[in-house]
């Protein structure tokens, strides 16, 4: 019997964790447990610092929706969607600003860009809860988000780039090593033709590749990662505007042990 309450417990307790997030409350801390580390979210450019911006959700970031022109039978010509796994340089390395990733040859994706090779690669600053973290819904302008369009190019095996973006996505996402040997998947790399940016009021920005390619995620206010233990945010002259994106989101952690005798929540 005392089992079986237990389990209601439980029940109850993660119900309240999936339905419940607008009953956190919005304090900030510097836990290590969200998708943009530490150091790295010490340095998320600042606003109207747009190819920058791009550049940053690109590096920290591990997927992106992709939109392509469905073949498929029922919404042919459609948009479509999907979630592919992406990555611009190892984990640890500096960012590329190259977007690099698989496919698959059974994927609807792939299908569709052998039809026509058009898609557009979606990156937002939610992926990592940072905006709804704070209270901020995903739609916000300020809730920053970056928009790639432009086409697929399979990347050869002997072409200069192949082993760097090989390496690129092993290190981010190990189980691709268990992909390519069951299933047909191409290595490949994100041509950009448009680059669409939006972190605040006022309607999106546009930016070249030229700027997006020039870009250093890393700076801010003149600081680089190199010299950030000298990086003093308290004494900057910053407003809150540019302050909220280094902010973290506390992060809800929940202990179940086997015999459902101790349930703990850590926030």
């Amino acid at each position: 019997m005392m089992i079986k309450f237990q389990a209601i417990i439980l029940l109850v307790v993660l119900s309240a964790c999936v339905h419940g997030r607008q009953l956190i409350d919005a304090k900030f801390s510097s836990d290590e447990d969200n998708s943009i580390d530490a150091l790295s979210d010490l340095f998320v450019p600042p606003y109207k610092h747009y190819a920058a911006m791009a550049r940053f959700l690109v590096h920290e970031l591990d997927w992106t929706s992709m939109g392509t022109i469905s073949t498929l039978d029922n919404i042919r010509g459609f948009p479509m969607v999907n979630v592919i796994s992406v990555a611009d340089s190892a984990r640890g390395e500096k960012s590329t600003g190259r977007i690099f990733f698989y496919l698959a040859g059974l994927d609807f994706t792939l299908i569709d860009l052998k039809s026509s090779n058009r898609l557009t690669a979606l990156f937002t600053m939610e992926q990592s809860r940072n905006c709804s973290g704070r209270n901020e819904d995903a739609m916000e302008p300020t809730c920053a988000r970056v928009m790639f369009s432009g086409s697929a190019r399979k990347l050869e095996k002997d072409d200069k780039s192949y082993a760097f973006a090989e390496n690129a996505m092993f290190s981010r996402h190990p189980a691709a090593k268990k992909w390519i040997t069951v299933h047909d998947f191409y290595l490949c790399e994100l041509n950009i033709t448009q680059i669409c940016v939006l972190d605040y009021y006022g309607g999106p920005h546009f930016v070249s590749t030229e700027e997006y390619f020039k870009a250093d995620p890393e700076e801010v206010y003149g600081k680089r990662m190199n010299k950030a233990n000298n990086v003093n945010f308290e004494n900057n002259e910053v407003d809150e505007i540019e302050r909220h994106h280094r902010r973290k989101p506390k992060s809800l952690h929940i202990k179940v042990n086997r015999d459902i005798e101790e349930i703990s929540i850590e926030v």
